[in-house]
Formats: C-alpha cells, structure tokens, sequence
C-alpha cells in the first residue's frame, strides 16, 4: 500500500510572471507549489524546507551555466529532483545538466499539459521509490 501525501514543489525563476504560469501549471490537489524570485532565496529556504522537486526556470537567452550548475548542486545536497526550463539548451549543456542529476530539462515554448504530466510522473516515481510502507 502506499501512503498518500502531499508534495512540496519550488518553481524557481527570475521573471515572477514565468514562475507563477509554472507555478499554476503543477499546482494540484496533491502538491503544495511555491515559487522563489532568485537562488539566494531558494539557498535558504532549503536549509528549512525539504522539497520532494524543484523546477529551475530561466528565460535569459544566454543562460549562465556556472550560475545554473552552482544552483542544480545546492539543489543536488538535498533529496529534490530536479526540473530545468530554459529559453534555450544547447546539446551540451543538456547533457551536462542530465549527468549532473537533473531529472528533466525542457525549453520554451514549453508545452505545460507536458510538464504537468512530467512532475506527475516523478512524483509517482518519487512515491515507488521512497515511500512504500507496509
């Protein structure tokens, strides 16, 4: 049997417009869903909450990669999976994000009936894998 819970979710980004349209977008029944304006922000709630995903969003057509590979490892200390939306993701950054232990990387225009479907999904994941009781 499995327990039923609720889940913690953060949307991370720096346009508060994108954040909550993400936001709004995995809210459902079952997750709890707040978005954070910057990573300093994120840094201190994660030293206070434990989020069960934590969804990265940026919308600069340059992405920052050390800015964003520093945010994904203070993610990484904790046991949150991780979701990165971006204006743009080259191959190799994709695959560097992949092999750093993100869940999922995505772009816009993102499709959010997709994303909705993939946060449930690691979620269910997140359910079979962690919490089975007897």
């Amino acid at each position: 049997m499995l327990k039923k819970r609720t889940y913690r979710v953060a949307v991370v980004a720096t346009e508060e417009a994108t954040a909550q349209l993400l936001a709004a977008a995995i809210d459902g029944c079952c997750n709890i869903v707040v978005f954070i304006a910057n990573e300093s922000e994120l840094s201190s709630l994660l030293d206070i909450v434990e989020f069960d995903l934590v969804v990265v969003a940026t919308t600069a057509i340059h992405n920052d990669n050390e800015r964003l590979m520093a945010t994904i490892a203070a993610i990484r200390r904790t046991r949150a999976s991780i979701f990165v939306v971006a204006q743009h993701l080259s191959v190799a950054t994709t695959l560097q994000l992949l092999s750093s232990g993100v869940s999922q990387c995505m772009s816009f225009p993102i499709n959010l009936y997709r994303l909705r479907r993939k946060v449930k999904e690691q979620l269910s994941r997140y359910v079979c894998c962690n919490e089975a009781v007897s």
